[in-house]
């Protein structure tokens, strides 16, 4: 029996990669260590050796890539002493089945795209200081581009946008090093979109678009048939809109031919974006347009229905509420705050931890919502809840509903059981991420919807804020008295 273990042991030996295994160590663990790294390149393992498994999302990357991942600056100086390629790139193959994002990565580009500044996500986050240190490393490599293009057409910029873990400090940090701040994607047809920097930010990256425009970013880039702007309108994305327009870098009269609504006007009525329709009514636009026969705004606006929508287009002008609450919006105070005010409301069933009873958002109804989105791990979502429970405490528990819905995966559930018992001090409604039942509520952590009275989406903010400011008490005061 000792000697069949023995022999077992030996021919799994015989079948061990150093290289798979190095590949492997460098992608998957955080906690990596030099000493690691180095036991399996004395075994024989290729530095430069690529990944081949068809099912990881990393096919073709080397063990650079990974230790750029998790910004490990002494095992990346130790692989290029043993000659790995700093610029390597990973290129998939045309029927690679996994995720293709990542094609045309260098080392570099995987560097910046999990530089998440201010964001805090345990896989990724590490030191900012030393991603900033492993950017310099990789970006004094002999023959590095800050203008390099991916195999999607994207450059580096674009592609640090794209990302959800991607913060300021590499997008200035991208600008410094020289990259094209108005690069454009090529068009495949007439009627796909060309992509630029500003074009990705249309993922509410309202500092982002701030800092490219303030470094000379003048392209928006084009979604097609409905452009950029007619496409963030549809999405209420408004103030990156208002931030395109008051930048010259679009024209509020454009016309999109091949669309119903043609014009920014009515599709902002059509998809009941009253505040833009407001907005746009102010900058001049004219409701009684009619460029495609006698669709004017007042023709989408039949459907509706809406007391609202029908007062704005006649009079110009809404309820003193409605008017107090634009106005606070669209003030310097907000530049983290997208506005929504959602023409349906998006119901969720979701449970809640401990086994509690499931939250339903009909039970809040005549209540304001704060619906925040958080998680055990994430530093800054729970730096956020001594001042959520102060705005609650200063405008009351009774004109204030917190739903604190938390994104834990599934094993670290019991984690978020001990959470919520541990910290009593804090009097939110919790619950439990549902995919499907939020999937009108997209946003990164920390993140949060403020609902109104209705259970209307009226505003977004991403990223962490003190909640207890002035501001955001008065903003909740405003929403309250829609």
């Amino acid at each position: 029996m000792i000697l069949l273990w023995n022999l077992q042991g030996i021919i799994f030996a015989q079948n061990t990669n150093p290289t798979q295994e190095l590949l492997d160590l460098c992608r998957k663990d955080a906690s990596l260590t030099l000493e690691a790294v180095k036991a399996l390149v004395e075994k024989g393992a290729d530095v430069n050796g690529r990944q081949a498994k068809q099912d990881s999302w990393d096919y073709n990357m080397t063990p650079a890539h990974g230790v750029a991942l998790w910004a490990k600056l002494d095992i990346l100086q130790y692989l290029k002493s043993k000659g790995a390629d700093m610029n390597t790139v990973a290129v998939m193959p045309e029927n690679h089945k996994g995720e293709s994002k990542f094609n045309g990565c260098t080392p570099f580009a995987m560097a910046v795209y999990f530089h998440n500044g201010d964001r805090s996500t345990p896989e990724y986050a590490g030191n900012a200081d030393k991603r900033q240190a492993v950017m310099d490393f990789l970006a004094n490599q002999p023959n590095f581009n800050p203008n390099q293009r991916l195999a999607n057409d994207l450059n580096l910029l674009m592609f640090a946008l794209l990302s959800d873990y991607t913060g300021l400090p590499a997008i200035e940090y991208l600008i410094k090093k020289g990259v094209d701040v108005n690069a454009q994607t090529k068009k495949k047809s007439p009627s796909d979109a060309q992509k630029t920097p500003l074009w990705f930010c249309n993922k509410k990256k309202l500092k982002e678009a701030r800092l490219l425009i303030a470094n000379g970013a003048k392209k928006i880039g084009d979604r097609g048939i409905y452009t950029t702007l007619g496409y963030l309108i549809i999405q209420k994305q408004n103030a990156l809109v208002r931030i395109f327009l008051e930048h010259n870098l679009a024209d509020i009269n454009e016309k999109m031919p091949e669309t119903t609504e043609v014009t920014l006007l009515n599709i902002a009525v059509r998809y009941y974006n009253l505040e833009m329709t407001a907005y746009l009514l102010q900058r001049g636009q004219d409701p009684n347009e009619k460029p495609k026969g006698d669709r004017n705004a007042f023709y989408f606006a039949k459907d509706l229905k809406s007391p609202k929508m029908d007062a704005l287009l006649t009079t110009k002008k809404l309820t003193e509420a409605d008017n107090n609450f634009f106005e606070l919006i669209r003030s310097e105070d907000y530049k983290k705050v997208d506005i929504h005010l959602a023409y349906e409301t998006y119901n969720f069933e979701l449970s809640a931890p401990l086994k509690g009873k499931n939250i339903n958002l009909e039970q809040y109804k005549g209540k304001v919502v704060l619906v925040t989105f958080w998680a055990t791990w994430c530093v800054f979502c729970i730096k956020e809840f001594p001042s959520i429970q102060k705005l609650q405490t200063e405008i009351g528990k009774d004109n204030v509903k917190v739903i604190a819905i938390a994104q834990d995966v599934k094993e670290d559930l019991p984690k978020v059981d001990t959470f919520v018992q541990k910290h009593t001090e804090w009097q939110f409604d919790y619950a439990l991420y549902n995919k499907e039942s939020l999937k009108n509520y997209n946003t990164s952590i920390p993140g949060a919807f403020i609902l109104d009275k209705s259970g209307r989406i009226v505003v977004e903010i991403q990223g962490a804020i003190d909640w207890a400011e002035p501001r955001y008490v008065k903003l909740f005061q405003a929403i309250a008295a829609l």
